[in-house]
């Protein structure tokens, strides 16, 4: 609830700050901040006698980025982003199935390249982007914790508010689907396909 209304603060300030005047710049970086409002883990899980498979939900997390990107021309950006993701799991089925309290967490981090097309709509610019890449989730069950690296990959789409001469303010959403996760250990085992449904708020400074 605090990071919801963190956000919504700072959305406000945004759409409240006066439209001046921004060219596009051929370059700039950006920090964002937002949540994973809704998401699911796909999850076996075993201890070598009780099993499960089925659905997780993920609760709300926090999300964070830092991206730099490039104008390539014709509204088209490409853009380096390293990306961070913690949820809680919501294993209670899971916890009911195998007889012990799994407690589950997750924390997932990618470097990604972007492709984003930037729509011509005056002072406002929407866009819509796409992005793959490789990175690292990290489970914690019954106090256990374990990390397998994987591919990550991207849908993205929000819209670009001018502030200032060189800073805007970009209000966005994006599907992610996570690292996919797959250890076995003394008769046990966990495999884990994630994805999760995030909105944000970015600082761009151009350059």
């Amino acid at each position: 609830m605090k990071t919801t209304l963190v956000l919504a603060a700072v959305a406000a300030g945004a759409l409240a700050t006066p439209a001046l005047a921004q060219e596009p710049s051929s370059s700039y970086v950006q920090v964002n901040l937002g949540a994973s409002v809704a998401g699911d883990v796909d999850l076996e899980a075993s201890d070598g006698g009780a099993a499960f498979a089925g659905e997780a939900d993920l609760e709300t997390g926090t999300f964070g980025s830092i991206a730099a990107g490039a104008s390539l021309g014709g509204g088209w950006v490409l853009e380096g982003e390293a990306v961070l993701l913690t949820n809680d799991i919501d294993t209670a089925a899971a916890d009911a199935a195998l007889g012990v309290p799994l407690d589950a967490n997750l924390e997932s981090y990618a470097l990604m390249v972007n492709g984003v097309y930037n729509f011509d709509a005056g002072s406002f610019r929407p866009y819509v982007g796409a992005g793959a890449g490789f990175g690292n989730s990290k489970y914690r069950l019954a106090s256990e914790s374990e990390d397998d690296m994987g591919l990550a990959w991207q849908l993205k789409a929000g819209v670009v508010i001018p502030g200032s001469q060189n800073l805007s303010w970009d209000i966005g959403y994006r599907y992610l689907s996570l690292p996919s996760f797959d250890i076995s250990e003394g008769g046990a085992s966990v495999d884990a396909d994630g994805s999760a449904h995030i909105v944000s708020v970015g600082a761009r400074m151009a350059f």
